[in-house]
């Protein structure tokens, strides 16, 4: 079994051994697809999470600096 193995690996590619590495290279291509799509996807969740405390970061500071000073608020300017 292993001399038919090593003769086969070492004769001309037939139709049979092109096929296999077509469908390596696929099998291959969709792993990297797929992985590249799960680190976009790890990405933009992470952009999403930070963002959404950075915005709440944000608000309080802008109530604190607000709510300090008195009546500066903006809303009490206007009127």
């Amino acid at each position: 079994m292993l001399y038919i193995s090593r003769t086969f690996k070492q004769s001309k590619p037939s139709i049979l051994n092109l096929n296999l590495s077509w469908l390596k290279v696929e099998i291959i291509m969709k792993e990297k697809k797929t992985n590249r799509v799960f680190k976009n996807a790890m990405i933009f969740q992470w952009f999403f999470k930070t963002s959404y405390y950075l915005m709440i970061i944000i608000l309080l500071i802008y109530f604190y600096i607000c709510n300090s000073s008195g009546s500066s608020t903006f809303i009490y300017n206007e009127f």
